[in-house]
């Protein structure tokens, strides 16, 4: 399958950056953008980053994903869901979004209009950068998901759908396929198989065989798994 784009913002490249969130500044700085700025919150352990690269005229607002410490994982297990405006939203992801909201929102006005701006991320951060695209005050040209959890109810599911989402899930990873109960997704499936393929809108005998792969549910999360049967 042909590695869809916005500008230069390839597939490829957005796993690359949401793979960068869970290091450094510089690690950022690396992915060719030449202006990163952080936003983080102690309490929630969110961690965020909106990346510009000028001479593209593009950037990235990229949220990272679990790192295993209690803040995160507290974040993850928070599964009730809450109220905002028409949608039932995971209350965990929605705290976790709107504690660092105000600084990406900063952020994000340093962005000049007529850039490409793209919302991304792998996991936990796949969520939030969902909730972006919905909520942001800056819409976003599309948001590419890897491995992301469900966020909130069928309404929700709809209006994600609507700000363009591109959700990519490898192989058995399990992660993609959790909280189970009045949660559901939205946008578009694109399904990356242990041959290296990629398959749009998968039947569904294709998901259920993987599903049977319980051995590999762990390791098909890895943002490094994704990366590799991306390329």
């Amino acid at each position: 399958m042909k590695d869809e784009a916005v500008g230069e913002l390839s597939t490829l490249y957005l796993a690359r950056v949401s793979k960068a969130s869970y290091g450094s500044d510089q690690n950022m700085l690396s992915q060719g953008f030449n202006r990163v700025y952080k936003a983080f919150n102690r309490c929630t352990g969110t961690e965020a980053y909106v990346c510009v690269n000028d001479s593209a005229r593009h950037a990235v607002i990229v949220y990272r994903g679990t790192e295993g410490n209690a803040e995160d994982i507290a974040t993850d297990m928070n599964i009730s869901q809450k109220k905002q405006g028409r949608h039932n939203l995971h209350s965990g992801f929605c705290n976790a979004y709107h504690s660092v909201l105000s600084k990406v929102e900063g952020f994000v006005r340093k962005v000049p209009e007529g850039y490409t701006v793209v919302a991304t991320g792998h996991s936990l951060g796949g969520a939030l950068a969902s909730l972006y695209a919905v909520y942001g005050e800056r819409a976003v040209d599309r948001v590419v998901t890897f491995g992301s959890p469900r966020v909130g109810g069928f309404k929700w599911s709809q209006a994600l759908t609507k700000a363009n989402h591109h959700r990519y899930v490898n192989g058995s990873d399990l992660v993609a396929r959790v909280p189970k109960w009045n949660y559901y997704h939205g946008g578009e499936l694109h399904l990356i198989t242990g041959k290296g393929e990629i398959i749009q809108e998968p039947p569904s005998w294709r998901l259920f065989w993987l599903r049977l792969k319980v051995w590999r549910y762990a390791s098909d999360h890895s943002i490094d798994e994704y990366i590799d049967n991306l390329k």
